[in-house]
């Protein structure tokens, strides 16, 4: 018997977006804010949400990003960072299965990629929160 497993698409977002903002000085990657982040240095943080399956093998999963750093009275880097992130990941058909390394993308979503919009929170540090749909290839083991 084989079992289908949703693709890991938020350690794939982090190893698309890694390289290609090489150019931002100090930036971090990664799936969790770290506990002591204060904003000395410009944060992308990637989660998931698996919405259900839409086919025995395809996933409709929602990618939601937060982009943190600089500060609120400056925070048109984090906003810039933040439009390039989401240029990054609607590029279609540069994200899709067999355009991207390992990437298991089907699909973009148009329609359901939302934002970035600016969040505030108590640090006084820029934030900038996106969400993206796709339809996700899963993986099959036997």
């Amino acid at each position: 018997m084989s079992t289908v497993l949703p693709t890991d698409l938020e350690a794939w977002a982090c190893t698309y977006l890694n390289p290609a903002l090489t150019d931002v000085r100090d930036l971090q990657v990664g799936n969790r804010e770290p506990s002591d982040y204060r904003g000395g240095y410009p944060l992308i943080v990637v989660s998931e949400t698996v919405n259900g399956q839409s086919e025995r093998v395809v996933f409709d999963t929602t990618l939601a990003v937060t982009v943190r750093g600089w500060s609120r009275s400056r925070p048109k880097p984090c906003k810039d960072l933040a439009r390039r992130v989401y240029g990054l990941l609607t590029a279609d058909p540069d994200i899709l299965e067999g355009h991207a390394p390992d990437s298991r993308i089907l699909a973009l979503d148009g329609d359901n990629c939302k934002g970035p919009y600016p969040i505030t929170e108590d640090l006084d540090v820029a934030c900038y929160y996106m969400t993206f749909t796709y339809a996700v290839d899963g993986e099959i083991h036997q």
